[in-house]
């Protein structure tokens, strides 16, 4: 006879026990927009209770969870609003894990999906002394800022659309621009509308306001770019953090302001190789047998600091052609006589992210002596 998905094997009661032992409660929670399926072990019926909660019904939840079963510890996946429910949940004086899809997939037995069955594998999860995967949470400040990022991207996006669509008009009327200069491309629109007003070409007018729509949208984005990017080397100069990042060559403000971001607090890292492997600068590796390999960076990264750390690494190279004229410089020489140069980039960037972990834990700015970069 098959047992009943709300009951746990004596070793899952096992692990249930250690975390009660510790003053937890483990929680499972798969958290939606409007509905909340909340998963937890009644010690009484000796079974799992898997239920469905409204917002409402869920806030009270876990406002009354101190006085149901002391301290929790509430695990969901990550999500859109984890962090919110993060903090939310913390502030009353609980603990919570975000943990990844990936984390939560090895236990569910089923192929099926639905919240319930969601709900149980993370509690499940929750309860797991191999639980790993575990991601900090934001804080309110970090999770903004992170946004300001994604806002920035998302206009120079439509930056480099509208540019390319402007090109293309021009390129069907006959002319041709530079890819490169912005300037060059505008200059290549007003010589279309000459050409026109030159032939009295009925199409001018059509084209003028095309040209007006286009070159307008690209001056909104231009401002609203630069706005961000005051704000966020105002931010990188005040910030206790932000500001030690700057003192490493190759580190801008933009770069400096989106390592705080990804790092928060040092201490949400064991050391300064779990937050190189956090951004993304290390190898994938595969091998058996005593026979191992290295590949390429691996794709699971942060992706607002990965691109910006491998830019950071190409500028630190010019600053080191710049301020080394003897050519003394160790890793100068290796990305000289490098093959693949992208992968000395990718070994920078990986030291970078590193030495912003040590002056985080350490309070301290660069030392040129006493780094390795």
């Amino acid at each position: 006879m098959a047992k009943s998905k709300n009951i746990l094997t004596p070793n899952e009661l096992d692990c249930f026990d250690i975390l009660q032992a510790r003053g937890l409660y483990p929680v499972g929670i798969d958290l939606a927009a409007r509905v909340f399926q909340v998963c937890y072990f009644d010690v009484q019926a000796k079974r799992l209770k898997n239920v469905q909660l409204s917002r409402d019904k869920f806030k009270e939840f876990i406002l009354e969870a101190e006085f149901n079963f002391g301290h929790i510890l509430a695990v969901f996946e990550a999500c859109g609003a984890c962090n919110y429910w993060a903090r939310f949940i913390e502030a009353l004086g609980h603990q919570v894990k975000i943990i990844s899809a990936q984390a939560v997939l090895p236990f569910k037995d089923t192929s099926d999906k639905n919240d319930d069955i969601d709900a149980r594998a993370i509690f499940l999860a929750a309860i797991s002394p191999f639980r790993r995967n575990v991601i900090k949470v934001k804080t309110e400040q970090e999770q903004v800022i992170a946004n300001l990022f994604t806002i920035r991207a998302n206009l120079i996006k439509q930056r480099t659309q509208t540019l390319n669509a402007y090109r293309a008009m021009i390129y069907e009327l006959g002319g041709v621009s530079d890819p490169r200069s912005t300037k060059r491309l505008l200059e290549s629109g007003n010589a279309i509308i000459e050409e026109l007003e030159s032939r009295d070409s009925k199409a001018t007018d059509s084209f003028k306001l095309i040209s007006s729509t286009l070159t307008g949208t690209i001056k909104n984005i231009d401002d609203r770019v630069d706005e961000i990017n005051k704000y966020l080397e105002s931010f990188s100069k005040h910030d206790p953090i932000a500001s030690k990042f700057i003192s490493i060559p190759g580190v801008g403000p933009i770069v400096a302001t989106a390592l705080f971001v990804a790092m928060g607090s040092p201490d949400n890292f064991e050391n300064s190789k779990n937050f190189a492997a956090y951004v993304g600068m290390v190898p994938k590796v595969s091998g058996s047998g005593g026979k191992v390999t290295t590949g390429r960076t691996r794709k699971a990264c942060n992706a607002l600091v990965k691109p910006l750390l491998y830019f950071s690494a190409m500028a630190y190279i010019a600053y080191i052609k710049k301020h080394d004229l003897k050519g003394t410089n160790t890793l100068l020489k290796k990305f000289n006589a490098a093959t693949h140069k992208k992968t000395v980039l990718v070994a920078i960037a990986n030291k970078i992210a590193r030495t912003a972990w040590s002056l985080a834990k350490n309070d301290t700015t660069f030392d040129p002596k006493r780094s390795r970069l």
